[in-house]
């Protein structure tokens, strides 16, 4: 590691840190090539294998000019980020995956991590910034109808989600109708009405509960 502090691991992880991850194309692509070997790879050789990835380039085409900007990135930000919710290790002789990656609630296999360009990630990003919209979702899933804000709240209440929600339903409709619904609705899943405050479940939502093992 060049000498440089290893960061302090927390061993459940940064739920925003991983949001964040999951989130991110190239770091999904830095975890699906290292779920790929069978031995560590370099920082040089992870920057030559996501210049092939991300522009087509391979090492033999590829100029300094082109890997610097990656290789910027990667020591910089995208390992670093990597090792703090403890997915890799970086050893004097390159990169490994450290243990398996995990995010919380769902169940979602290495063979997904492998196709990191697949849209679901960036639901479960969405996800994982705030794990009680999973209850959301599961509600909504299960119902397959229109429901109201304020319907909303009060079975989210009753359901005993996993996850905590804000203190008070004022709070927490405040929540759901500024940020949660907006940002559930743009991943697809869901749609809502805001001045209606009616949130609807697409017809993506059943295939996406049942891939990620979400209980409805």
């Amino acid at each position: 590691m060049d000498g440089a502090p290893r960061p302090r691991r927390d061993e459940d992880g940064d739920h925003l840190v991983r949001s964040s991850i999951i989130g991110d194309l190239r770091q999904r692509r830095i975890l699906s090539l290292l779920l790929d070997r069978d031995r560590p790879l370099t920082e040089r050789e992870l920057g030559l294998r996501l210049l092939e990835r991300e522009r087509g380039l391979t090492s033999a085409d590829a100029t300094e000019a082109d890997l610097d900007p990656i290789r910027v990135d990667l020591h910089h930000r995208c390992l670093p980020q990597l090792e703090a919710v403890g997915w890799i290790e970086r050893r004097p002789d390159g990169v490994v995956i450290d243990k398996r990656p995990s995010v919380e609630f769902a169940a979602l296999s290495l063979s997904d991590l492998r196709t990191p360009e697949d849209p679901a990630w960036d639901a479960v990003s969405t996800l994982l910034v705030r794990p009680y919209r999973a209850d959301v979702l599961a509600l909504l899933a299960d119902r397959g109808r229109d429901t109201g804000l304020p319907e909303l709240v009060t079975a989210l209440r009753e359901r005993h989600a996993a996850s905590p929600l804000p203190d008070d339903d004022r709070g927490l409709r405040v929540s759901l109708h500024h940020v949660d619904l907006p940002k559930l609705a743009s991943t697809g899943l869901v749609a809502y009405d805001p001045p209606a405050r009616t949130v609807t479940p697409t017809p993506r939502l059943p295939t996406f509960a049942a891939r990620i093992d979400l209980e409805v």
